[in-house]
């Protein structure tokens, strides 16, 4: 089936990329990528805030052209975000455009889903080995050798805590939280041992639950 594209002449060249970005990406992997739309969905944001409803209106008629060109957009939060723009077309202000925003984003996760087990499971490979080894070097009381790893812990956190924060809020909290009174305590003069091995015990104890909520879910 031809697929045509109709751009407007005064579409901004960044805006058409995105476009364009659009159509190849969904046709090469199957998935929706939404970015045009949250463009156009900002500039009617912007335009409501300076009290401009006709550019709203017809920054978001753009979008549901869009929108309505995605062959998936009859699912079912597909059809909240057509309600949504049809509600701020007719009233453009600030909550209804807010409001679209938030059925987009839930358009965009019912398209493409995060796999959290996966996920879970490059973080257990990563992170977990690192975390064994600081806590391999605590039993040794060498201050030295504990910043190192710990700050090799860090870095592996911080390349891998998307997985956690994305699917447990509650844990990425306690980790958060814990690497930050770990990092005090190690900083004092003299170095709190006692305070360093608590938090150091909640983050084993964090992960572990983390990873064996993965596990109990297979």
């Amino acid at each position: 089936m031809k697929m045509t594209i109709w751009v407007k002449p005064f579409l901004k060249p960044f805006k058409l990329s995105l476009l364009l970005g659009l159509c190849f990406s969904t046709s090469a992997y199957a998935k929706v990528e939404l970015g045009a739309l949250f463009v156009h969905l900002s500039d009617a944001l912007s335009a409501v805030k300076k009290e401009n409803s006709e550019q709203a209106k017809n920054d978001l008629r753009t979008l549901q052209q869009e929108f309505n060109a995605i062959p998936t957009h009859n699912s079912q939060a597909g059809i909240q975000t057509s309600k949504a723009l049809e509600t701020a077309i007719a009233n453009p202000t600030l909550a209804n455009v807010e409001q679209i925003s938030k059925d987009l984003y839930a358009f965009e996760q019912e398209q493409n889903p995060v796999d959290h087990d996966k996920n879970r499971q490059k973080f257990a490979e990563q992170v977990l080995p690192t975390l064994q080894d600081l806590e391999q070097v605590f039993a040794s009381k060498n201050i030295e050798q504990i910043r190192t790893k710990f700050h090799r812990f860090g870095a592996t956190w911080g390349a891998n805590e998307l997985s956690m924060r994305g699917a447990s809020l509650s844990h990425y909290g306690k980790m958060e939280t814990a690497m930050s009174l770990f990092r005090s305590a190690m900083q004092a003069n003299p170095a709190n041992y006692e305070q360093m091995e608590q938090q150091l015990a909640i983050l084993k104890n964090t992960v572990d639950d983390f990873i064996g909520n993965s596990k109990a879910a297979q």
